[in-house]
């Protein structure tokens, strides 16, 4: 699988080049015959863009993101704010593949708190 950097060290230029021109960014100006001969390298050596995406590939249960949650459903559900940063939170782990873990934060009468986070197996205490 061809990299950027492999594309930068037979074009002779640095790879934030090679992702510039890869990307057309309109704000990068370069000879045009560099220009050509990435574009030329990268397409003998297949080069894909959509092979260099970010994140794990497959759904991993090891990996997750914790949301603590200091408000009840109710408050949070009439709260336009926390309402968009939760799905918002939600849809970018959909992305990575994270599980998303939500707790609710709540203090006790002695002034113990903890989050009501679901036990799974393997879990860790909780500190």
């Amino acid at each position: 699988m061809t990299s950027i950097r492999d594309i930068a060290k037979i074009a002779g230029v640095s790879p934030a080049s090679v992702s510039r021109i890869l990307n057309n960014d309109p704000t990068f100006h370069i000879n045009e015959a560099t220009r050509g001969r990435v574009i030329e390298i990268a397409r003998k050596l297949n080069y894909n863009k959509a092979n260099k995406k970010r994140g794990p590939k497959q759904p991993d249960s090891s990996l997750s993101v914790a949301l603590v949650m200091r408000y009840g459903n109710m408050r949070e559900f009439n709260d336009p704010y926390f309402l968009n940063m939760h799905k918002g939170i939600d849809e970018e782990a959909k992305k990575w593949h994270l599980r998303n873990d939500c707790g609710r934060y709540r203090a006790d009468s002695k002034h113990q708190s903890e989050c009501d986070f679901p036990r799974r197996k393997h879990q860790h205490p909780r500190l």
